[in-house]
């Protein structure tokens, strides 16, 4: 299963072996969000090795306050467009950016286009229900 973590700034780093130990299992890209001078930040990597992904943890993560995601491929390519976070809705569109993270197997599946996780086809389907009809239950 995926890992999902939140940490604070004073969180302890974590040591090489523990990293190792994540991408051993996680391999599949790792992600970061946090918030940098009133903005927020994304991040991704598909680490090619336990050092890739050292290299990006003490780069982007170590010491923030922030949610991290490493990925175990459950549906879609491995490609950065399936790692975490996941982009729900967007400031210039809907006026906010809101971003995704989960652990586990949605029930949406990917029947719809394999290339892409469960996660995708998810937000897709909730943003067409949600984002395309009035409080009454009438499309816009």
């Amino acid at each position: 299963m995926c890992l999902l973590i939140t940490q604070n700034k004073t969180s302890p780093a974590l040591k090489s072996e523990w990293l190792e130990d994540f991408y051993s299992y996680n391999s599949d890209g790792v992600g970061v969000m946090y918030v940098e001078k009133g903005n927020l930040v994304i991040k991704k990597l598909l680490p090619k090795s336990a050092s890739d992904l050292e290299s990006f943890y003490i780069s982007h993560i170590q010491h923030r306050n922030c949610a991290w995601h490493l990925r175990m491929r459950t549906h879609g390519d491995i490609d950065l467009d399936n790692c975490h976070p996941y982009l729900v809705l967007n400031r210039k569109e809907h006026g906010l950016d809101m971003w995704l993270m989960h652990n586990g197997i949605l029930s949406t599946g990917n029947k719809a286009n394999p290339k892409k996780s469960d996660t995708y086809h998810y937000i897709k389907d909730y943003n067409s229900l949600i984002l395309h009809t009035t409080d009454e239950g009438e499309k816009l």
